[in-house]
């Protein structure tokens, strides 16, 4: 009938925004604020900055890591 029909579709409907809501809140986690993108850029800017300075005092320096994860100086 029409009202099981609408029923229907007032579900369908609630169930497409309660995914839509859960999938925005999801995507909202997922990717990093700007704050965090620039204090990395800044803690970056820093090391490679006083490697600079001491680059004579350095003979290799090796950095490995990846976004979210810490990272790795090792000097030699």
């Amino acid at each position: 009938t029409r009202a099981t029909a609408m029923g229907l579709c007032k579900s369908r409907l609630g169930r497409s925004m309660r995914l839509r809501e859960a999938l925005s809140t999801l995507s909202d986690v997922l990717v990093p604020s700007e704050e965090y993108y620039r204090s990395g850029n800044t803690a970056a800017n820093d090391i490679f900055n006083i490697l600079r300075q001491y680059r004579n005092d350095v003979d290799r320096i090796t950095i490995g890591g990846s976004m979210g994860k810490r990272t790795a100086i090792s000097t030699g």
